[in-house]
């Protein structure tokens, strides 16, 4: 098979759970070469000649047909990319049963041009301190259902992070402690919704005042003494 300028003569060995092999290029020189790179967008379509000439032709490394400008941002978002089609496409990545092994996919645009995609991270808000997040986690990486998050905005919408529905929305507990409407802490919201309280409610009935607190507690206690006194 043929891949770009590189032809593919020879297996070479399998390391890290990742094929390699040997690619003969027009020119006539021969690499070995990562089978992912090959078949899902890596980059390697040559054995770097392709760069010389770009690099010779335009000043700057990167693909001779590219518009997107050579610099940090390209080099991050071009990885990013690449990651994002790994995961969705080949079946030996660490993460591939959570994407690709569950129907996530890439938007035909974004496959087929890292132009489109480097475009649209620039108009979208990206920065190199944020990652790229899918809105909905049940769906593929597309302009419609992408976003540029912090860490911990990110770790707030992993599948595994519990989730919970108040006037019509759905968010993390720490988002709702957040939230103007919430009138207690997200500690007093977690204790009451342990003991069995509707979510909307916990987060908007206003808190004892501590003193009623306080005699409630007392009068609680007194009730259980006396009570032990009587079976005794």
């Amino acid at each position: 098979m043929k891949f770009g300028r590189l032809l593919v003569k020879e297996f070479v060995k399998v390391e890290n759970r990742r094929s390699y092999w040997l690619c003969e290029c027009d020119c006539g020189n021969t690499s070995i070469v990562m089978g992912v790179n090959l078949r899902h967008g890596g980059g390697t379509n040559s054995c770097g000649c392709a760069s010389k000439e770009a690099i010779a032709s335009t000043g700057k490394l990167r693909p001779s047909k590219s518009l997107a400008p050579a610099g940090p941002d390209y080099r991050r978002l071009w990885k990013i990319r690449v990651g994002m089609i790994a995961r969705c496409y080949d079946p030996r990545q660490l993460f591939y049963k959570d994407y690709g092994g569950r129907g996530i996919t890439v938007c035909d645009e974004w496959l087929h041009s890292f132009d489109a995609f480097y475009f649209w991270a620039i108009a979208s808000g990206y920065s190199p301190e944020l990652s790229i997040d899918r809105k909905n986690n049940d769906e593929g990486y597309s302009p419609d259902n992408c976003k540029w998050s912090t860490a911990k905005e990110q770790a707030h919408n992993r599948r595994s992070s519990k989730r919970y529905e108040a006037f019509g929305e759905s968010k993390v507990l720490e988002e709702w402690g957040r939230d103007s409407r919430a009138v207690v802490c997200k500690n007093t919201i977690k204790i009451r919704v342990a003991n069995g309280w509707d979510f909307q409610s916990a987060m908007t009935t206003p808190a004892m005042p501590r003193r009623d607190r306080a005699l409630l507690g007392h009068q609680g206690r007194r009730k259980k003494t006396e009570k032990r006194i009587e079976t005794c």
